[in-house]
Formats: structure tokens, C-alpha cells, sequence
């Protein structure tokens, strides 16, 4: 009698524990839709101005791109402790016309209708990208770790961590490995003047098909 007493309570232990593992996941499952559902509202806008930064070796890479329609035109820079002269790549693209200008120091090189040019458009980086699939976000929500604070909800899984962003859904930040990013986004402020072809009449031309 007093073994069926106690394999009662095991059972009921056990389901207790269980029952609070599937509350864990479905509050998890919740947080994240949630977050899904808000990034659709802005993630797809058009217009919108993104200065991307992240760390990585030592060394800082800094993206300001203004996009507009499909239309971008983004500056890169690297700096970091052994880069003495200017590193800079600018990427324009409007009405499927390309350039690309590549900076070392004082020599420019003008890559005219390249197909990979490098420092090209920063997309806006959202929930809805990596959580959009039912089976996705029931994966991150079994196996992730999920922590709050006053601006964003920290997701953690392997080693990544995003920081998105509880009003807009967007990731703001992201540890990925050794590389740490940050992204800072404006919406509907970029005109057709912050899109203009850059000056090119001091660069050495390079032309591809």
C-alpha cells in the first residue's frame, strides 16, 4: 500500500514537471509569434534608412545605407588598430543601373554594372525572418532560452543571441559566434536626393558585363 502511495506521487511529480515544460514551450511559442506577427507590420516597408555596425577581430565594419523602392545606395567602412588609410566600399543601385567604388587611401576603383559588388544593401533584419515557419518557431521554442528586459526579448540558442526588439519585432542586435551587430533603422525618411550615382570622375574605371 505505501508503495502505491508514493508511485502515485512520483507520477504526479512527473506530470506536474511536465505540464510546466509545455506551459515553458507555449509561452515561448506565444513570445515569439507575437514578435513575428509585429515584424510583418514594418519589416516589409520600402523606405527606410539602416546604419549596420558589428565587431568582429578586432576589427569594426560600418554600413549606412539609404533605400528607397529597391533602390539603396550604401557606404561601407572598416576600421580597425592595422588599417592606417581609408577602407571604404559605396554600392548604388537605382533603376538596374550598378556602381561600386572601392577606397584603399587615396586610389578609388569604379566597378561599373557589377554582378556581387561588396557593401551592398542592408536589409531590414526581422522575427519574420527567421521565425515565419510554425515548425521553426516550435524548434526555437523547445530548444532556445528566452530572457527579458526593458527594450527586447533576448533569444538565445548555441551561440546566438538576438536581441529583438518588443514594439517592433526587429532584431537590433545579434551576437553570432565571434561576430557582435548592431542595426539602427529609420522608416520613410530616405528622397531620391540621399539616392544619387556618386562622382566617379577620380576613380580608375572597371566596367563588367
Amino acid at each position: 500500500m505505501i508503495k502505491i502511495k508514493l508511485w502515485k506521487k512520483v507520477l504526479i511529480g512527473i506530470l506536474i514537471l511536465c505540464l510546466l515544460l509545455i506551459g515553458v514551450v507555449v509561452n515561448k511559442f506565444v513570445i515569439l509569434t507575437k514578435l513575428t506577427n509585429k515584424s510583418k507590420q514594418i519589416s516589409n516597408k520600402a523606405n527606410y534608412l539602416a546604419i549596420a555596425t558589428s565587431l568582429q577581430n578586432n576589427y569594426v565594419t560600418i554600413q549606412k545605407s539609404y533605400n528607397k523602392n529597391g533602390n539603396y545606395l550604401t557606404k561601407t567602412q572598416i576600421y580597425g588598430k592595422d588599417i592606417e588609410q581609408e577602407r571604404s566600399f559605396t554600392t548604388y543601385n537605382k533603376e538596374n543601373e550598378k556602381v561600386g567604388i572601392i577606397q584603399y587611401g587615396e586610389e578609388k576603383t569604379a566597378i561599373i554594372n557589377g554582378g556581387n559588388m561588396l557593401g551592398g544593401q542592408v536589409h531590414v533584419n526581422s522575427a519574420s525572418d527567421i521565425f515565419e515557419d510554425t515548425l521553426q518557431r516550435l524548434k526555437w521554442s523547445i530548444a532556445s532560452k528566452i530572457t527579458t528586459n526593458d527594450k527586447y526579448y533576448i533569444v538565445e540558442l548555441n551561440n546566438s543571441i538576438l536581441y529583438i526588439n518588443k514594439q517592433t519585432g526587429l532584431i537590433d542586435k545579434s551576437i553570432d559566434n565571434a561576430i557582435m551587430s548592431e542595426v539602427y533603422y529609420e522608416f520613410d525618411v530616405v528622397t531620391d536626393s540621399d539616392i544619387e550615382k556618386p562622382d566617379i570622375s577620380d576613380c580608375k574605371i572597371k566596367e563588367e558585363n
